[in-house]
């Protein structure tokens, strides 16, 4: 069931931060946080906990260590009524071939990947319940970034 609330993003953003804290190479990635304040958002809470549950959980796992700065961006704001959400890192990116893939159930597209295959797909189809889209843009190698659009609801509907 769809419940929008209104959304403090600093918190939640936090909160899901913290729940990664423990994660093998959590504490060598740099957090980069920037929430447009001036903007009230409405939205489900729980299945935004869950986009941004997964995206974190994926730059974790797929960091590069490598790099000299390892890091992962937070971005919040409005477009056009719309809430944009992006996730980037400079971790090992997916190479452009795989692409098209990762939404599927069970696919991964690294072989360091122990999961099973379902994250990106939870975050699709959460994604869609809420009536948004994604996009994905990565470089091997190089970055992988994640926007997620979904409506801000003008108001919490009781």
């Amino acid at each position: 069931e769809y419940k929008p609330t209104e959304l403090n993003f600093s918190k939640i953003t936090d909160e899901v931060l913290r729940s990664h804290y423990y994660f093998e190479n959590s504490d060598k990635i740099a957090k980069i946080l920037n929430i447009e304040k001036d903007v009230i958002y409405y939205s489900d809470e729980e299945r935004v906990k869950i986009i941004l549950n997964n995206l974190i959980s994926n730059s974790i796992k797929f960091t590069d260590l490598n790099k000299d700065n390892p890091n992962l961006e937070i971005c919040v704001s409005n477009q056009k009524g719309l809430i944009r959400i992006k996730v980037r890192d400079n971790g090992l990116g997916i190479a452009k071939d795989l692409q098209p893939k990762v939404y599927e159930m069970f696919y991964r597209a690294h072989k360091k990947a122990d999961g099973a295959g379902i994250g990106l797909y939870i975050v699709n189809e959460t994604v869609k319940k809420l009536n948004g889209s994604i996009h994905l843009s990565s470089e091997e190698g190089e970055y992988t970034e994640v926007n997620i659009f979904i409506p801000n609801q003008t108001k919490a509907i009781v």
